[in-house]
């Protein structure tokens, strides 16, 4: 994980990388590129770990088990102290995922999935709502958080729309998607 992390900095210093879901000062690169990652060890690593469980999460999700998933494209996410990545989803994409190189969860915010029922919430009455003393879950929020560690990886459709909360430390989370 250590030189994944070094590998994502010195990609941060070779560009202004790009705005797209980043707000506030967060760093995006540029989809990486074969050729710029090929030779380093643990780059090339990680992608085959990615694609074999991007595989297997495709399978266990009842996609058809005779097509396989390819990495299509995947980029750093580097998140600076007040920085965000508002509600968003991966178009013309099965599966998407995250890879945290560098992320605390006590310190950093984690991972908001947001219902794709929309009309969910227009529907709630006062009867049917959690009681107060009640936890809310999947079935009755309409947004759900994963806080995730360095080394963990979450999968997930690419329909389903994420954000990632604002950064309020002065350390950085590093992250690849």
């Amino acid at each position: 994980n250590n030189a994944i992390l070094e590998y994502c900095l010195a990609k941060q210093k070779e560009s202004k990388g790009r705005v797209k879901t980043n707000f506030g000062g967060g760093w995006q690169s540029y989809d990486l590129i074969y050729e710029d990652w090929k030779d380093n060890h643990a780059m090339s690593s990680l992608f085959q770990n990615l694609q074999e469980h991007t595989n297997q999460y495709h399978i266990d999700n009842g996609l058809r088990e005779d097509a396989r998933c390819f990495i299509s494209n995947w980029w750093i996410n580097i998140s600076s102290k007040n920085s965000r990545n508002i509600l968003h989803a991966h178009p013309h994409s099965a599966v998407s995922g995250v890879y945290y190189v560098k992320c605390d969860p006590e310190v950093h915010p984690g991972i908001c999935f947001s219902t794709p029922l929309k009309v969910k919430e227009a529907m709630w009455s006062d009867d049917i709502e959690p009681n107060e003393n009640q936890k809310f879950n999947y079935f009755t929020s309409g947004f759900w958080t994963f806080e995730l560690g360095s080394g963990n990886l979450v999968l997930f459709p690419s329909w389903l729309e994420h954000s990632v909360g604002e950064t309020k430390t002065d350390d950085i989370r590093v992250s690849i998607a």
